[in-house]
């Protein structure tokens, strides 16, 4: 039996036995088991940062107390003044600055920028105004100025149009806008069911148009741009008596009559302004491209642009005339393009619709968590406490160790605790430096991007202390890189050359990281890029936050359990000499035959 117990894959079939035993009882008892060990993971948290605090501390307070010949809670005293008028130092000098840059931030973002009200003195003065209106704030400036990238983009793929293009439409959409709105006017009239004495009454010029009396006009006629569809003049027009509704089709057709000789005279007008001709019209049209278009403007032109070109996709031969007369055979590129950049429209519409509501709804999580919070305060104020007495008590808890070390194990096991405290001392040690460098790095480059160019990186102490202390969780400085970069580019003035600066801070810090790290933490401490990815992925899952911070100490530690325990077995199982093959001993009988 007890050979049976011995053989190694009664082992292996016993050990998955009981894993799989204790699996099963956690499992059955998890409403017991899994809000105790929540527990016992939310109290210990903070007693582990303090330690790793601790092993951090403990050389400086040993080097103090004996180079000093003072005692130990005095040396970790004086360390800890030290540290506290440190932090002060920076909290006067850093914190007023950051919190400056993001009250600001949070004021442009949420409320806007102060404008003086038209009309009064401030307005007409560069002095300070007490009349404020808050408008034009970041998320404005940032959408406007997607808008104006995405019709560069479009204008260069010939999917939109450029500016001395909408210019022209503006001018038309002017000279068409009473025209169209008494069409409308009518539609409304028609939809519920009014009589000829509710119409609005018709312009002049339509009244010269019309030809013949009612009822001359075709029963279904077609209309053509900029009218509205031809559905949808009909679709109205159903609702009313037959009298009525060839009355009302005849003032339609003479309105689009008038709207397309309207048009006609435009475009001949836009071959007048292109020969600088002295037309009134021409002269309108070229004020119009030289002002260019404000943002309201611009906005009424793009949708009346979007009906010219789903008028030429129709194939309504005026809006084709148009099209041909602005850019061309191709105006709006191939059906693909022009299909891809439509989702990305709806895409980019879609994100803005609900970013208010997405908004709002970080808003109420970060509201009703607040617990959460209130945990989280209290545990940044126990662990310097937790450190402070861990400090005091190292010295009786290394000889506790020592004491039950096993004396067999006593070399190993001195060993990986000194490894574990150099890697964890370095860690932490060695982050601080490098955080505080990094930030300092990248705090001057967004400051020097301001002083050699027109164009400044706005809140560069804060996005550069930020990236720089967010090189503790590896790439998580992508999250400010991106505001950072959004800011630069909504300034006036900004282009790709501002982007780029920005991100080649960036890259300084980063790179600036990777040279610090083996010189400051050591290469104990370095990680393979997979083992480091998955490392946070995990310790992040489990433990938070604190736990992408713990992520590279925590792996550092696990790789030299590994060196000590794992990698020697697996070598000396992979190393172990094939067991020689014995040959079968004859019988007798065999033996026999053989002679006979």
């Amino acid at each position: 039996m007890r050979d049976l117990l011995e053989h190694p894959w009664v082992k292996v079939l016993l050990i998955a036995t009981t894993i799989a035993m204790c699996t099963f009882a956690l499992r059955e008892t998890a409403w017991i088991t899994v809000p105790i060990v929540s527990a016992f993971k939310d109290v210990l948290l903070p007693v582990i940062v303090g330690f790793a605090i601790a092993y951090v501390l403990t050389p400086i307070v040993d080097a103090i107390s004996r180079q000093g010949g003072v005692r130990r809670f005095v040396a970790a005293s004086i360390l800890y003044g030290c540290v506290a008028l440190l932090l002060i130092t920076l909290v006067v000098l850093v914190v007023p600055a950051v919190i400056h840059e993001g009250k600001n931030l949070t004021q442009r973002v949420f409320v806007g920028d102060p404008h003086a009200a038209p009309g009064t003195a401030a307005a007409a003065s560069d002095t300070p105004f007490s009349t404020l209106v808050r408008h034009d704030g970041l998320l404005n400036a940032g959408l406007e100025r997607l808008a104006a990238w995405q019709n560069n983009l479009k204008v260069i793929a010939h999917l939109a149009f450029n500016d001395t293009d909408l210019a022209f439409l503006s001018v038309c959409q002017e000279q068409t806008s009473a025209l169209r709105d008494w069409q409308e006017r009518m539609l409304s009239a028609a939809r519920s069911g009014a009589g000829p004495e509710s119409w609005p009454a018709a312009p002049d010029e339509i009244s010269a148009s019309r030809q013949g009396p009612a009822g001359d006009q075709p029963s279904d006629p077609v209309f053509t741009w900029p009218s509205p569809a031809t559905e949808t003049i009909l679709e109205a027009a159903r609702g009313l008596p037959g009298e009525d509704r060839s009355a009302w089709l005849d003032r339609m057709v003479a309105a689009d009559h008038v709207l397309n000789q309207r048009m006609t005279q435009q475009l001949a007008a836009l071959e007048l302004a292109r020969g600088r001709s002295e037309d009134p019209d021409a002269v309108a049209i070229r004020s119009a491209q030289k002002q260019g278009l404000k943002s309201d403007q611009r906005s009424a032109t793009v949708g009346f642009s979007e009906g010219l070109v789903a008028a030429d996709q129709k194939g309504e031969p005026l809006a084709h005339q148009v099209l041909h007369s602005l850019q061309g055979e191709s105006p709006i590129g191939s059906k693909t393009l022009a299909t891809l950049a439509q989702q990305a429209d709806d895409a980019v519409r879609n994100a803005i619709e609900q970013s208010p509501k997405q908004f709002g709804d970080w808003g109420k999580a970060l509201g009703s968590d607040l617990g959460s919070w209130v945990n989280l305060a209290i545990d940044v104020f126990l662990v310097p406490i937790y450190a402070f007495f861990l400090v005091l008590a190292m010295p009786a808890i290394r000889r506790g160790v020592h004491r039950y070390i096993p004396v067999r194990r006593s070399d190993q096991t001195l060993r990986i605790i000194r490894d574990i405290e150099q890697v964890v001392s370095a860690f932490f040690r060695g982050r601080l430096i490098i955080c505080t460098l990094c930030s300092l790095v990248g705090w001057l480059g967004f400051s020097m991007i301001g002083w050699f160019s027109v164009v400044s990186m706005p809140y560069a102490a804060l996005f550069g202390i930020a990236i720089g202390f967010a090189t503790i969780v590896p790439l998580s400085g992508l999250l400010f890189l991106i505001p950072a970069i959004a800011l630069t580019m909504i300034q006036p003035g900004a282009t790709m050359l501002h982007a780029v600066l920005v991100l080649s801070v960036y890259v300084v810090v980063q790179s600036l990281e990777a040279i610090l790290i083996p010189l400051i933490m050591g290469h104990e401490v370095e990680l393979h890029p997979v083992m480091l990815i998955v490392a946070l992925f995990l310790c992040g899952k489990l433990f938070g936050i604190i736990g992408l911070i713990l992520a590279v100490p925590i792996a550092a530690t696990c790789r030299i359990l590994a060196r000590e325990f794992l990698w020697p077995r697996l070598q000396e199982w992979v190393d172990r000499p094939a067991r020689p093959k014995v040959a079968p001993v004859p019988s007798a009988a065999s033996l026999i035959e053989h002679d006979l």
